[in-house]
């Protein structure tokens, strides 16, 4: 993902988010309660969602243009749409969260039946409407209630898995997608030795590094912990973006993520570590809160001797998320407003 720019202050919702829409065709023959629904979800995917996908001006004309034209041809990229649209509602009107939630479940279970047929016949028709559907599905996967009540873990599992089903639709279509509208969202722009790092996160490494030469088979966590730090690294050289922060959950290799799923401390302490980037990320509604209460969850469950690393992985959630620039609370303030 690309540095984000301070261009708030010249975007006003809906001005320009509908020129490639081709609204009659979303219009029934008769207007029912349902069509009435879709038609608000859309109305506010073109007004407001789409602004608060990304902070980077490409991919959001990406979002605002591209991915609603391929949804108009992909029934399943507008069902998708339409969860994601109503997702960002429930978040935004909490006393109507309940039905806006429904709405967002519906959407996407008839979103992943629909997806099914395409997904096994990839060709340059569909490969880009199911990158599109793919990078809504990671994102819903946070935003969505989960069915794992209570447990952030298992939440931070199932995405790590729609990252690698991602990534694999990614490596299938790859011929195609390179030199279409998503090429710029391919490269892997982590950069091995980005920033330099403040004292307590080098610190923090360091003991999950002594941590991980006791382990019975050290490289488990060896290589994980290497892009812990190149994380941390990228945040410190180009802030913390939505990118970095999944790109070291779709590296996680299958030996972790067995330790992880088996609660195994020095898995659980590292996704805590993690948790860090992921609270720099509060601004968007799918994360608010996650980082809070997935360190809180791996806090209960290490023992006392990780509170060298839970503590300092408790304080940094505590405090208030930098916004990189004023977008994503300018939007809000716009649908609060009612202001189009």
């Amino acid at each position: 993902m690309s540095t984000p720019t301070s261009n708030a202050s010249n975007e006003t919702p809906c001005n320009t988010a509908l020129e490639a829409a081709q609204l009659p065709s979303l219009l029934p023959r008769t207007i029912n309660q349902d069509s009435l629904h879709d038609l608000e979800l859309f109305h506010h995917y073109a007004c407001y969602t789409y602004m608060v996908l990304s902070q980077s001006t490409t991919f959001k004309d990406i979002w605002r243009k591209t991915v609603p034209e391929l949804a108009f041809k992909h029934t399943f990229l507008m069902h998708g749409i339409l969860a994601l649209s109503a997702s960002h509602l429930a978040h935004l009107n909490p006393a109507s969260k309940p039905h806006y939630n429904s709405l967002a479940t519906q959407h996407y279970t008839s979103a992943l039946a629909l997806v099914r047929s395409p997904l096994s016949t990839i060709n340059p028709a569909n490969a880009h409407a199911l990158f599109a559907f793919s990078s809504i599905t990671a994102i819903l996967a946070f935003a969505l209630p989960s069915h794992h009540k209570f447990e952030p873990i298992d939440e931070v599992l199932d995405v790590a898995g729609l990252l690698k089903g991602v990534n694999a639709i990614v490596q299938s279509s790859w011929r195609y997608l390179k030199e279409g509208p998503f090429a710029g969202s391919l490269a892997d722009d982590l950069d091995d030795d980005a920033g330099t790092l403040t004292p307590e996160i080098e610190s923090v490494l360091h003991i999950l590094e002594a941590k991980s030469l006791k382990e019975p088979v050290p490289d488990v966590f060896g290589p994980t912990i290497c892009r812990l730090r190149e994380m941390f690294q990228n945040v410190a050289c180009k802030g913390a973006t939505s990118r970095i922060a999944m790109i070291w959950l779709l590296r996680l290799e299958k030996p972790f993520v067995d330790a992880l799923a088996e609660r195994r401390p020095l898995a659980v302490a590292m996704t805590g570590v993690w948790a860090v980037v992921l609270h720099d990320l509060n601004m968007y509604w799918w994360a608010n809160g996650k980082a809070r209460a997935l360190v809180a969850a791996t806090d209960s469950i290490v023992g006392d001797e990780w509170q060298g690393v839970m503590g300092w992985t408790k304080k940094m959630v505590e405090k208030d998320a930098e916004v990189a620039n004023g977008t994503m609370v300018q939007i809000e303030n716009y649908y609060k407003a009612g202001k189009l």
